[in-house]
C-alpha cells in the first residue's frame, strides 16, 4: 500500500511458524512453496517454486546444495520455468520440461529419505499443478476449447501414473511404523473463461485511469498502478485465480479518498453488483464474494489484506486484472495459456500407522492437516489453530 508496488511474497512475508518448526524433531522439508529464502531447521530443507536459483538461500545446510547438483547432474529444476513462464509454453515443451524437474526432484526425495534421519518428511510435487493448467481441453469433451483427436489426450493422465508410480516407490523405501499423507492443496476444474475485473471496475467507475495512460493503452496489457487516477478511483482488482479487490480508502491509503463512513456501503455494492455478473453468454453464474475479515477471523494486517475476495461461477471461471480489451470477458492472459483453474476441494488421503479406519472419510478442510500431523508426531496442537485433527 505504500509504494504502490508490487512484489513477490517469499519466506519472509509469512508471519506464522511452518509446520515443522512446530516439532523438535528431525525434518526434512522439500519443495514447499514459500520456503524460499529458507530458514535454518531441525534437519534438512529444499526451497519451491518461486526459488531463483540453487544457492544458499534455497538450501539448508549448504552443503547440500552439492548432493543436489551430483544426484541432478547439474539440472536441478524448482519449477517447470520460472513464475507463471510455463503458461508461454507450448504443450510439448510444457510436458518436457515439467517430467526434467519431476524426475530430477524424485531423485532427491529417494536419496533424502535414504540417506538422511527424519521424523517428518514432507515433499510438494508442483507438475501437478502445472500439466493440467496446460493440458485439461486436450481430454475433456465439455471443454469450451476441447481440442479433438488430440495427441496430447492421454498425456496428463499418463503423468498422474508417472506420479502414482513414484509415490508406489517411495511407499516401497518406508516401515509400517510410518504414517503416509498424499493432499493436495486445491482441486482443478476446466476453465470456462475469464472475466476482466478491471474492465467492470472501469465501465462502473469506480477504477479511472490517467488520460495520458489511457492513449498508451493499444491492446490488452497487464494492470499497473501507476496507471492509475487516484484522485477519482475508488477500487481496484488484482488477481487470477480469484479476484483481490481493493478499495482506495482516506487515511489508510497514501491517495485514498473514499471515507471510512464510505467504505462499508461501497463494499456492499461492489458486492451487490459483482454477484449479478454473468457468464458471457449472459447467463446467471454463481458468484461469491466476501468480506476479508468473513475468511480471516483471527484478523490481518490491514495494510496487507485485499477487502474483498472475490470468486466466480463456482471457479469454474477466473478473472483477470488486465485492462485494454475493452471487454468483460476473455479466454487468455498476456501471460499465456490456462485451460484450467483451481477448484475448491482437494483430496486427502492418510494410511498408516494408527489409522483405524477404512474408506471415504467426511469432508475435512485444509486448516485440518497441521493438527493430524502434530498429532501423529505426539506433539501439543497450538489452541489457536482453526483447524482439528482429523479423526482417524
Amino acid at each position: 500500500r505504500d509504494s504502490f508496488e508490487k512484489k513477490l511474497i517469499n519466506s519472509g512475508s509469512n508471519n506464522a511458524k511452518m509446520l515443522w518448526s512446530l516439532t523438535q524433531k528431525k525434518s526434512v522439508v522439500l519443495n514447499v512453496p514459500l520456503t524460499y529464502p529458507v530458514n535454518p531447521i531441525n534437519g534438512s530443507i529444499v526451497s519451491g517454486f518461486l526459488t531463483p536459483e540453487l544457492d544458499e538461500d534455497a538450501v539448508y545446510p549448504i552443503e547440500l546444495a552439492d548432493e543436489i547438483e551430483m544426484i541432478s547432474k547439474g539440472n536441478y529444476l524448482f519449477d517447470a520455468a520460472g513464475f507463471k513462464k510455463y503458461q508461454g509454453y507450448d504443450d510439448q515443451k510444457l510436458i518436457d520440461k515439467v517430467y526434467e524437474m519431476s524426475k530430477a526432484q524424485y531423485a532427491l526425495v529417494n536419496h533424502m529419505l535414504a540417506k538422511k534421519d527424519w521424523d517428518f518428511f514432507a515433499h510438494v510435487n508442483i507438475g501437478t499443478d502445472r500439466m493440467p493448467h496446460a493440458l485439461w481441453n486436450h481430454f475433456d469433451e465439455t471443454h469450451p476449447r476441447f481440442v479433438k483427436n488430440s495427441k496430447f489426450k492421454d498425456a496428463l493422465k499418463d503423468y498422474y501414473i508417472y506420479v502414482d508410480g513414484e509415490v508406489g516407490k517411495i511407499l516401497e523405501k518406508i516401515d509400517d511404523d510410518t504414517l503416509v499423507i498424499v493432499a493436495s492443496d486445491h482441486g482443478m476444474g476446466k476453465l470456462l473463461g475469464r472475466v476482466n475485473m478491471n474492465e467492470w471496475l472501469m465501465k462502473e467507475g469506480y477504477l479511472v485511469l490517467k488520460e495520458e495512460e489511457k492513449t498508451k493503452i493499444i491492446a490488452q496489457t497487464r494492470f499497473k498502478l501507476h496507471m492509475v487516477d487516484w484522485s477519482k478511483t475508488r477500487a481496484y482488482s488484482f488477481g487470477n485465480y480469484q479476484s483481490r479487490i481493493y478499495i482506495n480508502k482516506k487515511g489508510r491509503d497514501p491517495q485514498g479518498i473514499v471515507t471510512k463512513e464510505e467504505f462499508d456501503s461501497l463494499r456492499n455494492e461492489l458486492i451487490t453488483k459483482i454477484n449479478a455478473i454473468p457468464d458471457s453468454d449472459g447467463k446467471k453464474i454463481n458468484n461469491s464474494v466476501f468480506k476479508t475479515e468473513e475468511l480471516y477471523p483471527n484478523g490481518f494486517i490491514d495494510n496487507d489484506a485485499p477487502d474483498l475476495l472475490v470468486y466466480l461461477g463456482d471457479n469454474l471461471w477466473a478473472p483477470t486484472d488486465e485492462i485494454g480489451s475493452g471487454k468483460l470477458y476473455s479466454q487468455d492472459t498476456t501471460v499465456g495459456k490456462t485451460v484450467a483453474v483451481h477448484t475448491q476441494f482437494g483430496f486427502f488421503i492418510i494410511s498408516g500407522k494408527g489409522v483405524t479406519k477404512r474408506g471415504k472419510i467426511d469432508r475435512i478442510s485444509i486448516m485440518d492437516f497441521t493438527p493430524t500431523i502434530l498429532y501423529a508426531l505426539g506433539e501439543t496442537i497450538p489452541k489457536e489453530l482453526r483447524g482439528v485433527k482429523v479423526n482417524i
